[in-house]
């Protein structure tokens, strides 16, 4: 019942899994919203409440965005960063982008 969600071909799940906490944060906030609901309607919740809630759970804990980086600004953190063994070396030149850089 959720949007589909693109992710990049190749990376290890335990990079994808310590870079995902917002994720997990949004994911216990649908879940309380829901048990919420429910313990207040006798029911789960219909389909358009959940799409809302959702959306309300995503917007709970969005950060800034902040200005944008250049490949160039990143450099150092991605030779300077490794997850569970796995450094990020080489990313940035391993990543295609079949639309150009826009």
């Amino acid at each position: 019942g959720r949007l589909p969600v693109r992710e990049i071909a190749g990376l290890p799940q335990e990079l994808l899994t310590a870079f995902s906490s917002r994720s997990q944060e949004i994911e216990k906030g649908y879940q309380t919203a829901l048990e919420n609901y429910r313990d207040s309607h006798g029911h789960d919740a219909p389909r358009h409440v959940q799409y809302r809630l959702a959306q309300e759970a995503t917007l709970a804990n969005r950060p800034d965005k902040g200005r944008p980086r250049s490949w160039a600004l990143l450099k150092p953190w991605e030779t300077g960063w490794g997850v569970g063994g796995h450094m990020l070396r080489g990313l940035s030149s391993s990543v295609h982008c079949p639309l150009g850089p826009n």
